[in-house]
């Protein structure tokens, strides 16, 4: 939530600074918060006007649901399917 704070405070670097650093200190295992700050770090991305790199989180935080089971990303796929899209990134 800090980097994302920072970003609404008008310090997008500082933040991206302080969400990589975090990620990079989570324990593995640990799927919701590592998925919550990968979020958080591509919007911060898109803010900087990253948009390519805005997909390296998000990748990450699916792969790293599909090693802990999968659940939240099937709760997901769900709802996309209900509303017929599909995963949006490859």
């Amino acid at each position: 939530m800090h980097p994302t704070l920072l970003v609404l405070m008008g310090r997008p670097e500082e933040g991206d600074t302080i969400g990589q650093e975090s990620l990079r200190q989570l324990p593995p295992g640990r799927s919701f918060p590592y998925s919550m700050l990968s979020n958080s770090l591509a919007y911060l991305a898109m803010t900087l006007g990253h948009h390519q790199e805005a997909r390296q989180p998000l990748k990450e935080s699916r792969r790293t649901q599909d090693a802990s089971g999968g659940k939240a990303r099937a709760a997901g796929n769900g709802f996309a399917e209900r509303r017929g899209n599909r995963s949006a990134l490859p």
